[in-house]
C-alpha cells in the first residue's frame, strides 16, 4: 500500500495526477473541484473528498466567488459566516447546512469525506464551540443514512505561535481529541498553512520545524488515529511521515507544496513564479536566465563528483528547453522527481526510512555546500544546500 495521498486542487493537477500518480491507493481532491473534474481521473484507489467547507474562513468580500455560488445554496450559509455578529447557531442549523452539504459531497461517492471544520484560531472559544457542532452533526449524519463512508478530521493550524509553544500547542491536542471522538472519524489530518518549508528562514531548523513535528507527535500519543496525514509542504511532510510519526504524506502536484485555505479569491493569490526541481540538492528553484547562468559555472565546481556534474549537466539541457516552455511543462518536471524521490525513500522499510532520509539529506547538503549562491531570486535560501540542511537535521 502506497503511503503518499496526492492533493488535487486545480484542473491543471488532474492531468499531473494521471501522468505520476494514477497508482496511489488515495487521491484527495475539493468538491468543487472535484464536480467537475472527477471523471477525467485515471484511478482506481480510494477518494477522499474535502468538503471545501474551510473556506468560510475568509472574510466574505475575499471568498472566490465560485466557492460562494457552491456554498451560498445550502442552509444557513449567511449563519456561519464569521463576517456576520457571531449569532448563537442553533445545533438545528447547523445540523440541516451539515446535512445538505454531505449529502451533496456524498453524490460523488467517495470513500472518505473531510469533516466540515473551521481552522484552528488560537483562544477561539466561538470556533471550537462550533466546530464541535459541526463534528457532531457528520456523525449523525453518516449514522442516519446508515453510510460507510469513512470521515477524515482536519487540523488546520494558520500561525506559527500555534505550534511553537507547548502552552498554546496543548489546546490543539485537548480539541483535535475531542472532535475526533464527536467525529467518529478514522483519520486526521494536519497541516500548518503558514510554513513554507523551502523559504530557507533561519528558526525553521531549531524552531519551526521542530514543534511541527512535536504537534503530530503529541497528537499522535493521544488519538491514535487509524489514519494520520501530514502536509502537504515540500520536505517537512516527507520527514513526519519517514520517522513514523504519521503513516501517510500529503503531496502537493508541481504548483505548490504548501497549503492553502481553500475558497480564497483569484485576486488574493500572488502570481507564482516559473520553478523547476534541482534533484541532485533536493530542492527548487525559480526558473530564470539567472539560474542557467548558474547551472553554466558548476562543472569547475564538481571536477570530483562524476556522477553529481552529469546530473547537472542533464538538469542544465532539460532547464535550457523549459525556459522556453509553458509552465505546465516545469511542473511535470518538479512533479516527475518528487515522486521518484519519495519512492526512493518508501522503498525503505519503516525502521530504516528516517535514516535513509537523513543520508539522502546529507549527499545533497554536501554537494550543495561546494557551489556558488543560487541567484537572487531564492532570496532567503540562496545558500544551495539550505533547504537540505534544514531538514536533515530533523530526521533522527
Amino acid at each position: 500500500m502506497s503511503n503518499h495521498i496526492p492533493f488535487i486542487r486545480s484542473k491543471a493537477d488532474v492531468a499531473v495526477f494521471n501522468k505520476y500518480y494514477s497508482q496511489s491507493d488515495i487521491v484527495r481532491i475539493g468538491f468543487r473541484i472535484g464536480q467537475k473534474e472527477i471523471r477525467r481521473l485515471k484511478h482506481e484507489g480510494k477518494l477522499w473528498l474535502d468538503t471545501d467547507f474551510e473556506g468560510f474562513h475568509h472574510e466574505e468580500s475575499n471568498r472566490d466567488p465560485a466557492w460562494i455560488k457552491l456554498m451560498h445554496k445550502l442552509p444557513s450559509y449567511s449563519l456561519l459566516s464569521l463576517d456576520s455578529k457571531r449569532p448563537t447557531i442553533t445545533m438545528e442549523a447547523v445540523r440541516e447546512f451539515v446535512f445538505s452539504l454531505l449529502d451533496e459531497v456524498n453524490k460523488l461517492k467517495p470513500d472518505f469525506i473531510t469533516v466540515p471544520q473551521f481552522p484552528y484560531v488560537l483562544g477561539n472559544k466561538y470556533i471550537h464551540k462550533l466546530n464541535k457542532k459541526l463534528a457532531t452533526a457528520s456523525a449523525e449524519w453518516r449514522q442516519t443514512n446508515n453510510s460507510s463512508i469513512d470521515f477524515i478530521l482536519p487540523i488546520i493550524v494558520t500561525n506559527k505561535d500555534q505550534t511553537l509553544y507547548s502552552a498554546k500547542r496543548n489546546p490543539i491536542v485537548k480539541a483535535a481529541k475531542t472532535l475526533y471522538e464527536v467525529s467518529d472519524a478514522i483519520g486526521l489530518w494536519v497541516v500548518d498553512t503558514n510554513l513554507d518549508d523551502q523559504l530557507g528562514t533561519g528558526n525553521f531548523q531549531n524552531e519551526r520545524f521542530p514543534k511541527i513535528i512535536q504537534l503530530s507527535q503529541e497528537i499522535k500519543n493521544t488519538i491514535a488515529p487509524v489514519i494520520s496525514i501530514c502536509g502537504p509542504y515540500w520536505g517537512l511532510n516527507i520527514l513526519i511521515w519517514a520517522k513514523g510519526v504519521s503513516s501517510h504524506c500529503a503531496i502537493g502536484l508541481g504548483g505548490s507544496y504548501r497549503y492553502s485555505i481553500t475558497g480564497i479569491h483569484p485576486r488574493c493569490m500572488g502570481s507564482a513564479n516559473h520553478r523547476i526541481a534541482l534533484p541532485p540538492l533536493r530542492r527548487w528553484a525559480v526558473l530564470s536566465p539567472e539560474l542557467i547562468t548558474w547551472l553554466n559555472g558548476i562543472e569547475s565546481k564538481l571536477q570530483n563528483d562524476k556522477e553529481g556534474l552529469n546530473d547537472f549537466k542533464r538538469l542544465k539541457s532539460r532547464a535550457t528547453k523549459l525556459i522556453s516552455a509553458d509552465k505546465q511543462s516545469a511542473k511535470d518536471q518538479i512533479a516527475e522527481f518528487y515522486k521518484q524521490w519519495f519512492d526512493t525513500i518508501e522503498d525503505i522499510s519503516q525502521a530504516g526510512r528516517s535514516l535513509a532520509l537523513f543520508q539522502d539529506l546529507s549527499a545533497a547538503f554536501v554537494m550543495g555546500r561546494n557551489l556558488s549562491l543560487l541567484p537572487k531570486t531564492e532570496k532567503s535560501a540562496r545558500r544551495p544546500e539550505r533547504i537540505a540542511e534544514q531538514l536533515m537535521f530533523n530526521c533522527l
